[in-house]
């Protein structure tokens, strides 16, 4: 196990201020075949983190991924957050216990893009995993998101590419309409939940999306 904040070579802090995409990408990179770790913060990439075959990562207490910066603001050109593999990849990628989410308005951002496929089910998995768009106190959505038709605090939660082949349990995909931190109304307005292209076994058990569409594309 690689624990992502012990790597001294590569440093993490996860403390939603720090940019941890390099060192993040790095250490996934060196960790394929092992249980990649992240401690319980908010870790913020500015760039897509690429997910390759044979990786295993597992947050603690619903870990943040959360995006940031210009990289994922345009929605003509949008961009995903983590990247699953390339269209084509055959392999094991797992997710446990992360909660994907933005850390200001970003109309051109993917949370998740899954390309990958596994050579039998749940090889290519995620499990209790929660997609929050509205984002929490101490983002910049929370306190700056107030008109549903300008604020398009991000695109989609997961695109599942004609390529893919997954596994998803006890999901929740929520535009984060509700303000639970005691804070000003938050409305946001995100393009879709999900969007379901994969032509290959797709498993959706105990998913939830909230306050956008859910789009099946066949």
């Amino acid at each position: 196990m690689v624990n992502v904040k012990t790597v001294a070579t590569h440093p993490v802090l996860g403390n939603a201020v720090a940019d941890d995409t390099a060192s993040l990408q790095a250490i996934i990179n060196d960790s394929v075949g092992k249980v990649v770790y992240f401690p319980h913060g908010i870790y913020l990439l500015s760039d897509t983190l690429i997910i390759p075959p044979g990786s295993r990562l597992v947050g603690e207490a619903f870990t943040q991924l959360s995006a940031t910066g210009n990289k994922f603001k345009n929605p003509s050109n949008p961009k995903p957050m983590l990247k699953i593999g390339n269209p084509g990849d055959v392999g094991t990628a797992q997710l446990h216990d992360f909660v994907f989410t933005v850390n200001e308005i970003l109309p051109g951002v993917d949370h998740v893009q899954v390309n990958m496929a596994g050579t039998k089910p749940g090889d290519v998995g995620f499990f209790f995993c929660v997609f929050r768009v509205g984002g929490a106190k101490g983002s910049k959505v929370w306190n700056n998101c107030a008109n549903p038709l300008t604020c398009n605090a991000a695109r989609i939660s997961a695109h599942l590419t004609a390529s893919s082949s997954s596994y998803w349990e006890n999901i929740w995909a929520w535009s984060g309409d509700l303000d639970l931190d005691g804070g000003s109304s938050v409305l946001a307005s995100p393009a879709a939940g999900l969007l379901i292209e994969a032509q290959k076994g797709t498993w959706l058990l105990g998913l939830g999306a909230g306050e956008f569409p859910l789009a099946i594309h066949n």
